[in-house]
């Protein structure tokens, strides 16, 4: 074997070894199943937006989501999580929604993927419905909470009771809702302005490739010395 296929063998069982081709990419919580959420997210009432998917490694995959953690009384915080594989595939399409959410009323807890926000409508504590001209009642935060349409990455959405009744239906009957005209998720009009998806796995094999690259590099240096 020479010695730039040696190398290249060895890279691809560095890689093949390593949990992540990102080492700088930690994580201290970990999501087997959504049965995990209540044990780190105990605020409430909060919801939990998967605003990102990932995976790292060449050969053993390490798999990450990102969440935007909203709690109604405390700071909005990006949460970065490794999950199972599992996990990772179940909710890769599910990117601007809500996957968990912790009510205020019991500390009831759901995992239906639905739009963001929902866990803060129709409660008088946060806001009211409003009739408008056309005789259509849509949802007005309260002036304390009026950043949450743009934190909620709303846009120009507007959330009809119609909206609403469509959510709730949704989350009873436990099925994704992506919104009337597919708002919402993955491939939704409004999720992918408000939380665009990381390049991270494109990088990883741009980053390979460069490995590679500079080992021939290498060599071809070495062989006109």
């Amino acid at each position: 074997m020479n010695k730039i296929s040696l190398y290249i063998f060895l890279i691809i069982i560095y890689l093949g070894l390593s949990r992540t081709f990102a080492p700088q990419i930690q994580s201290q919580i970990y999501i087997q199943n959504e049965k995990s959420f209540p044990n780190f997210f105990k605020q409430e009432p909060m919801t939990l937006i998967l605003i990102d998917s990932f995976k790292t490694g060449f050969i053993i995959k390490s798999y990450f989501q990102k969440y935007l953690k909203l709690y109604a009384f405390g700071p909005t915080q990006e949460v970065l999580v490794k999950t199972s594989k599992d996990f990772w595939k179940e909710h890769f399409p599910h990117r601007g929604l809500s996957i968990f959410r912790r009510y205020d009323t019991d500390n009831s807890v759901n995992f239906t993927p639905l739009p963001p926000g929902m866990v803060f409508i129709n409660n008088p504590s946060f806001g009211a419905w409003v009739r408008s001209t056309t005789g259509k009642q849509f949802w007005r935060f309260h002036r304390a909470y009026r950043s949450f349409p743009k934190v909620l990455g709303w846009d120009t959405f507007v959330l009809t009771r119609e909206f609403y009744q469509e959510v709730i239906k949704s989350e009873k009957q436990g099925k994704t809702f992506l919104g009337f005209n597919n708002e919402f998720g993955e491939h939704g009009t409004i999720t992918q302005k408000s939380f665009p998806q990381s390049n991270l796995d494109k990088r990883e094999k741009i980053n390979f490739i460069e490995h590679v690259r500079e080992i021939f590099l290498l060599e071809g240096m070495k062989s006109n010395e």
